[in-house]
């Protein structure tokens, strides 16, 4: 486990750089990296495999999830605040944070207008 958390703060950190040089494909590759390394750490051969089913069909939406959230380092923010969690072995606040986490997108999502739809298909941004 200590493996784990070791290489999740790796992950961390790549993120955090790749956010700061605006590298958004490098970013995307640690951000997997990150969640398949909690997934396998979690033991639970289930929802790895859940994992592996929705990064397939998630790859076209990267982009528009990322503007949705509203940048890179909100990102790694999130996914050091799980980490942290996850390090003081508060299993409930570290998948809390994972689920809003999940969340943040699609309440923007949720919250925008008509307008605001038809004008951000097809531009991607990091933010």
């Amino acid at each position: 486990m200590a493996e784990d958390l070791a290489r999740l703060e790796e992950l961390i950190g790549a993120m955090s750089r790749h956010a700061e040089q605006d590298e958004v494909e490098r970013f995307f590759e640690a951000n997997i990296a990150f969640h398949a390394t909690l997934f396998e750490a979690s033991g639970n051969g289930k929802l790895q495999e859940l994992y592996g089913q929705l990064l397939g069909q998630m790859g076209r939406y990267r982009m528009r999830s990322l503007t949705l959230r509203g940048n890179l380092q909100r990102s790694v923010a999130e996914h050091g605040a799980i980490l942290r969690a996850a390090k003081r072995g508060d299993v409930d606040r570290a998948a809390h944070l994972m689920s809003e986490h999940i969340r943040v997108p699609q309440r923007r999502l949720e919250a925008l207008t008509d307008d605001e739809l038809a004008g951000g298909e097809g531009r991607a941004s990091a933010g």
